[in-house]
């Protein structure tokens, strides 16, 4: 009996270790995906500052030392100025967005509560946010899931990775060209 005791904590203890490895494994994934999504904002704001810098650095130069600045050369200046400044503007907002949506998976504000929740509705609301932020009218969802396909879930968190998946397409799939991102689904065994 005392031999059962002993191993029956030791294979707690295994257990335990095993468990805490694979949290540990977890949270390395998610702490890399969290780094890759935040690392295309900042790098390009990043880039677009140390562009700007440059910029202000020889036009500068320019001033100091050299012929008066033609009326054209002013325009330009204030023009790409004004470019660096809208990226960096925009690429620090999506980072700021990023991290608030990481802070509202884990704050417990009660946007992570499990629900029945219709999957198209969650989609089509996720893509409306899309829509609002990026204004890509030359874009179009086709959502090809049925009515009334309901869901138990997380649907913030889902919402959130859908928006994700969505801007990131728009961005990066299809850039200013005109596109259809599709989303569908359908139903598996027997619920």
């Amino acid at each position: 009996e005392e031999q059962v005791q002993v191993r029956t904590r030791e294979l707690v203890a295994a257990q335990d270790e095993l468990v805490n490895s694979r949290k540990l494994a977890a949270l390395g994934q998610l702490l890399a995906g969290i780094a890759h999504e935040m690392n295309t904002p900042l790098g390009n704001a990043l880039l677009s500052a140390s562009a700007l810098r440059a910029a202000s650095t020889g036009f500068a130069e320019r001033m100091a030392g050299g012929p008066p600045l033609k009326r054209q050369e002013l325009v330009d200046w204030v023009a790409q100025t004004r470019a660096g400044a809208e990226l960096v503007e925009q690429n620090v907002d999506r980072a700021l967005r990023l991290v608030n949506r990481f802070k509202q998976l884990t704050d417990g504000d009660g946007r992570t509560v499990r629900a029945r929740f219709d999957l198209r509705e969650a989609v089509l609301q996720a893509w409306a946010r899309v829509q609002s932020r990026l204004s890509v009218d030359h874009i179009t969802l086709g959502c090809e899931l049925p009515e009334g396909f309901e869901l138990d879930g997380y649907p913030e968190v889902l919402k959130q990775v859908l928006e994700q998946l969505l801007e990131n397409a728009c961005l990066h799939a299809f850039g200013s060209a005109a596109g259809r991102i599709g989303v569908a689904a359908r139903r598996s065994g027997a619920t």
